[in-house]
């Protein structure tokens, strides 16, 4: 086995336990911070969703009432 994949086999062992300091919580969220969306936007754009899917059923049932 290469250092390279020694380095990522020894990450994915510990990362679980560095996850619990503080520190590197905050270091491995910075990192990965351009690839993710963050709680806050995600939880935005599933109400945004839910809110189009709620407009669209009360759509869709007013259609319904018309044709009745």
């Amino acid at each position: 086995m290469n250092n390279e994949e020694e380095i990522k086999t020894l990450i994915k062992q510990e990362l679980p336990n560095l996850i619990q300091d503080r520190e590197m919580r905050g270091l491995i969220l910075q990192t990965v911070a351009d690839y993710f969306a963050g709680k806050q936007e995600t939880e935005s754009r599933f109400d945004r969703v839910l809110e189009e899917l709620r407009r669209d059923c009360l759509e869709q049932n007013r259609k319904w009432d018309e044709q009745s």
